[in-house]
């Protein structure tokens, strides 16, 4: 595959464009870019397929390059300006209803049954009256189907399984990337988990806008609404393997009537993590390669100094994995990361070259350059407790510019002690234990 054949134009982009903007766009598309769906980066160089998109309004048209794998090349009529989109292409991680029912199938007999209806949703349509659903299109990929009749029996979904607690009437719903898709089940009808359990398998179907609610069960109206969005082709099933578990207590969570599933930010969390040529296809950013083991689960602490955000990274190893500490030290050390001793030493130093940060309002990835196969690699990709205040501070910091302090610190908890937290980094970079430089990168929602 050449790079042009990375840039993809439909043949309706390409009428919209014509040819000789066209042709310009799958030179000018390669190299480097940001998705207009995802908001991640991306590159031609890395191996990504690039997506022409085009936004037509009566009196503007904007073209926008997107990951094949967020949303195919296409044309979207609009009635709004580009600027005035609320959110462009980006599936927004929606509360999902999700009811619980018997279903009786034809030549099937009683079926334990899942409705999950997304309440909102992002739908484009192309000039050929198509419809682009980002969350319908993942869902089809992962092995789901087209329902013909509320009242079907759709083909399996391959390596989704339901983990079933019989007992305590509990389950989790695992993708095929073994990452959980549903992680409690809602309220269940009599005799639901005895058919699950019976039949191995359950039925699960997906609509958008079906007007569900908790607790309501497989009655008349769901039935006429499950109906109408299957002869309109907006409904989605499948089968799926039941797995019986005995689930800890610990794992055991408290039902709800409404349960976020994680069905519409599916697409988004596959994106984010996407593969790179080389990498294992499950896990992207999660299968990029460490620069070194982590001793254990890092420290986030979100903190600054006046003006300028800093991310603490408290590696708060015990003594035991001193050794493992140590490791990761020396090779940020061989990387060029200098120590930070006090303020008064001046500006925090440049990061080795090209370490950067992507930064989600709750998570965050350190990307620390390529390694000797000339692949990416990364400290850290870690979640965090959010402070929307210190997330927006690093958006408005000149050039995103973060500070980033790295140190096995062990230091105590901020909301407990202010004045104690504060006094404790200072005695630890006073000691020389703190790695430091100031980073850049970009923020996303």
């Amino acid at each position: 595959m050449t790079q042009q054949d990375l840039v993809l134009i439909s043949p309706e982009v390409r009428e919209v464009l014509t040819d000789p903007v066209a042709d310009r766009l799958q030179v000018e598309g390669q190299g480097e870019f940001n998705c207009v769906s995802c908001k991640l980066p991306g590159s031609t160089d890395q191996g990504d397929a690039v997506s022409v998109v085009v936004f037509q309004h009566p009196d503007q048209m904007v073209i926008k390059l997107a990951h094949q794998l967020c949303v195919e090349s296409v044309v979207i009529p609009t009635d709004k300006l580009y600027s005035q989109l609320p959110s462009v292409l980006e599936p927004e991680a929606d509360d999902v209803t999700t009811v619980a029912g018997v279903t009786e199938i034809p030549g099937q007999g009683k079926v334990a049954t899942l409705v999950f209806d997304r309440e909102r949703g992002f739908s484009a349509f192309s000039e050929a009256g198509d419809s682009i659903d980002p969350w319908f299109s993942a869902l089809l990929k992962s092995g789901w189907s087209l329902a013909p009749a509320a009242i079907s029996w759709p083909r399996p979904v391959p390596r989704w399984k339901l983990a079933l607690d019989r007992k305590q009437g509990i389950g989790e719903i695992f993708a095929a990337d073994k990452s959980s898709f549903l992680d409690q089940l809602p309220p269940l009808p009599p005799g639901w988990t005895e058919l699950a359990a019976r039949n191995k398998e359950i039925l699960i179907v997906a609509g958008s806008g079906l007007g569900l609610a908790a607790n309501e069960g497989m009655g008349s109206a769901v039935r006429r609404s499950l109906d109408e969005a299957a002869q309109q082709g907006n409904l989605l099933a499948g089968r799926i393997a039941v797995s019986l578990v005995a689930m800890p207590p610990a794992l055991r969570r408290a039902k709800q009537q409404t349960v976020r599933s994680g069905l519409a930010s599916e697409l988004r969390t596959a994106l984010e993590q996407r593969a790179r040529p080389g990498q294992a296809n499950a896990g992207g950013l999660n299968a990029t390669t460490e620069l070194a083991p982590l001793p254990a689960r890092p420290k986030l602490h979100l903190t600054a100094y006046g003006d300028f955000p800093i991310l603490l990274v408290d590696l708060a190893a015990p003594p035991e994995a001193q050794e493992v500490t140590d490791t990761l030290i020396e090779r940020m050390l061989d990387e060029g990361m200098k120590p930070f001793t006090g303020w008064d030493q001046g500006p925090v130093a440049l990061p080795p070259e090209g370490w950067g940060y992507v930064l989600w309002p709750s998570q965050v990835v350190i990307m620390a350059g390529k390694g000797s196969d000339d692949m990416p690699r990364k400290l850290l990709f870690e979640p965090f407790r959010p402070i929307s205040s210190w997330y927006e501070s690093v958006k408005k910091s000149p050039n995103s510019s973060l500070g980033l302090m790295v140190g096995n610190m062990n230091l105590p908890a901020p909301e407990q002690d202010q004045q104690r937290f504060q006094q404790a980094i200072e005695e630890r970079m006073a000691a020389g234990d703190v790695l430091a430089c100031a980073l850049m990168g970009m923020c996303t929602e």
